[in-house]
């Protein structure tokens, strides 16, 4: 019915869903301050879930108010349309996102196949620092960030015996002023790589590999690792035969099987088979 005649009855119970709406949207976000609440792009608009149930129910009191509007102004199909346009434009939306995800995808499987062919030689204890140089990133979702360390143990399955998992680090940008310790040995922290708390701590440069980014294309440093005129020995490379460890349930989603001894030896050197 037009919006004129709906007044007071289903006017007012608009108004009262409204206000419902309104106070859930305003209330959602007390309790996701950890983040930054004015967030539009990346992982930190997981912000606004909690609001999502006030924002539609606003939302449809807002479409219907604006629907009856139009009609009493007898200029429905004005409503009709700037909806359309508004709803059209989040679908829109919706696919760039998923457009993001598919490069995310597609990012990861390439960094992990490279990890899978230079680093053949895991064992009890390594740990593979990658350079922040070179990494491409999506605006919508992090492809390799934070979450590396916690990736490989998912893509091979370590012996029971190994106390402490191989795991790659992400370097932070200006790692180099605080890596090396006095000792020799190198630091795994928030002023150095980018992973959870959970997983800091010291390493011994010998059980490291270093991984850098030398015209797009990722290698690794045969060491040693050299900071401040001083000199810290990396894990010497092996053979190019590949890792004996049993693949993982990420193994077939994250790495590209070379189709042949050729295709192996490529992605050694970084260059296309």
């Amino acid at each position: 019915r037009p919006l004129f005649r709906a007044w007071p009855a289903e006017l007012g119970e608009a108004a009262k869903l409204g206000l419902s709406g309104l106070l859930m949207l305003v209330l959602a976000y007390p309790l996701t301050f950890t983040i930054r609440a004015y967030a539009i792009s990346g992982r930190d608009t997981r912000v606004h879930f909690a609001a999502i149930l006030g924002a539609s129910i606003l939302w449809g009191v807002f479409a219907w108010l604006l629907l009856g509007l139009g009609e009493a102004l007898r200029k429905r199909w004005l409503a009709v349309g700037l909806l359309a346009a508004v709803l059209g434009g989040l679908a829109g939306f919706g696919f760039v996102i998923q457009r993001d995800y598919a490069l995310s995808w597609e990012l990861q499987r390439s960094f992990w196949t490279r990890i899978v062919a230079l680093c053949p030689d895991l064992d009890d204890g390594t740990v593979i620092l990658v350079d922040p140089n070179g990494f491409t990133d999506t605006r919508q979702i992090a492809a390799n960030h934070w979450n590396l360390p916690r990736v490989l143990e998912q893509i091979y399955e370590f012996p029971s015996d190994w106390v402490i998992p191989p795991r790659v680090y992400r370097l932070e940008p200006g790692w180099e002023q605080h890596v090396l310790m006095g000792d020799g040995r190198l630091r795994l922290d928030a002023s150095t790589v980018l992973a959870p708390p959970s997983l800091y701590g010291e390493v011994e440069s010998e059980r490291v590999i270093h991984l850098t980014f030398i015209d797009g294309a990722l290698g690794r440093d045969p060491g040693p690792l050299l900071i401040d005129g001083r000199e810290a020995p990396l894990k010497p490379p092996a053979g190019a035969s590949p890792s004996g460890l049993r693949p993982g349930s990420l193994f077939p989603y994250l790495v590209e099987r070379p189709r042949s001894l050729a295709g192996l030896l490529s992605l050694q050197s970084g260059r296309p088979e």
